[in-house]
């Protein structure tokens, strides 16, 4: 019922701790259809340009099906997504958005550079900014070669929606990189 009204839910959910759910339905609108801003809960105060700023995620990846694939994961879960197949088309995204990214979901290895080069970029212009670097090689072989941001989620390829979520909340929740 939700989704036909044009709405969507968020669940957040920690063992132990218990689950959060929140219902998001678009303002009832007689003067005309309801915009993507009424659809999405938000309004043009700051209080709701920061929460636009958290919910909108830098999605870098040079694979078209895994970025395909996250973006449309990240989307019905109500999050803006912003993609990038590497460096220099991240860091025009990035600019173009005004750093209002929340989280940086980066490929590890990809032509061009490392995820962790680009984050570290991105960082110093919005030191708030927070990462998930993702990877299809094991753990320890990725890992070996790149030196991970503290505070940084590791979200192993391939995933699942469930996964990807759940580090994108690990990463939200976390500390912010300074």
């Amino acid at each position: 019922m939700v989704s036909q009204s044009g709405g969507f839910i968020r669940v957040r959910s920690e063992p132990g701790i218990g689950a959060t759910f929140r219902l998001f339905l678009p303002k009832a609108s007689p003067s005309g259809p309801v915009t993507d801003a009424e659809r999405a809960g938000r309004s043009d105060t700051p209080e709701a340009e920061k929460e636009q700023q958290y919910d909108t995620i830098l999605l870098v990846e040079d694979d078209p099906v895994v970025r395909t694939l996250a973006r449309r994961m990240l989307e019905r879960a109500g999050y803006h997504v912003a993609i990038a197949e590497g460096h220099a088309e991240a860091v025009a995204a990035f600019d173009e958005l005004g750093g209002a990214v929340g989280v940086l979901l980066t490929d590890i290895m990809m032509p061009g550079g490392t995820g962790t080069d680009l984050f570290q970029l991105l960082s110093q212009k919005h030191p708030g900014l927070r990462v998930i670097y993702m990877s299809g090689y094991a753990p320890d072989s990725s890992l070996n070669q790149v030196r991970l941001a503290p505070g940084a989620v590791f979200l192993p390829k391939p995933f699942t929606a469930e996964v990807l979520l759940d580090r994108v909340d690990t990463a939200l929740r976390g500390s912010r990189n300074a």
